[in-house]
């Protein structure tokens, strides 16, 4: 039941590195992804980049740069770090990781409250970005386009519309994050991160960026962030006129 996927998914902090799905398990959701999220008049107005796992040095980039926690107002203070912080920081980045491998000689982590994003590690990371062009090249033929009539109706057919690339985004990694679970596997959200040259990788480097989305296996033997945030009711949610 679709319910039973929306309550078995949740955002995690660490998946399995010695477990990788299959890769055409992920293209295969993927896929099916895009043909099942609504677009409206069969327009995208966004790319997703996959970063597999073999984009490790990317993603521990990233990683550092989702420093989080007491540390996540830090970042005007990073923007302006010298060479010696931002070796720092990856110490204490690799520190943390051995931390929630169990290594209490690294209890540091926890007093001085140190945290990062580690979900960003899956296996499978996804990136939403805007598109150059909500309409595709495949898309110029048929009677539609050559007769004039769909540049005469959608004015701007190449224009990516904010608003719709991140009303996009959304649906589609919902959608995505749906058919993984069902799949048996686990998915991660993350917003959380800065862009520096110093902790330089292509994921935050290309502009637009709008969210990551992991997949992969989670380790639930590793601690796992939960939100101490208290839900809003529904009735300030939702109002019937």
């Amino acid at each position: 039941m679709i319910e039973d996927l929306l309550k078995k998914r949740r955002n995690i902090s660490f998946f399995k590195q010695d477990k990788i799905p299959e890769k055409q398990m992920i293209k295969q959701i993927m896929e099916k992804a895009q043909e099942l999220t609504p677009h409206k008049n069969n327009f995208w107005h966004y790319d997703i980049d996959v970063y597999g796992p073999e984009h490790v040095k990317q993603k521990k980039k990233l990683a550092m740069s989702t420093v989080c926690g007491k540390h996540k107002n830090d970042n005007d203070r990073w923007q302006g770090a010298t060479d010696q912080q931002w070796k720092d920081l990856e110490k204490v980045y690799d520190d943390w990781l051995l931390y929630h491998a169990g290594d209490e000689s690294k209890n540091y982590i926890k007093d001085d409250h140190w945290h990062f994003n580690g979900q960003v590690n899956a296996p499978y990371l996804l990136a939403y970005y805007p598109a150059p062009a909500k309409m595709r090249e495949s898309q110029k033929h048929g009677y539609a386009w050559e007769s004039g009539k769909l540049a005469d109706t959608f004015e701007q057919i190449g224009k990516v519309h904010k608003d719709q690339f991140n009303q996009q985004c959304g649906m589609n990694a919902m959608v995505t994050s749906l058919l993984a679970v069902e799949q048996g596997l686990d998915v991660s959200f993350c917003k959380c991160y800065f862009y520096h040259p110093m902790v330089h990788n292509d994921i935050t480097h290309r502009p637009g960026l709008a969210f990551t989305l992991g997949i992969g296996y989670g380790d639930y033997e590793k601690f796992n962030h939960k939100s101490w945030v208290q839900k809003p009711s529904i009735d300030e949610v939702i109002r019937w006129q």
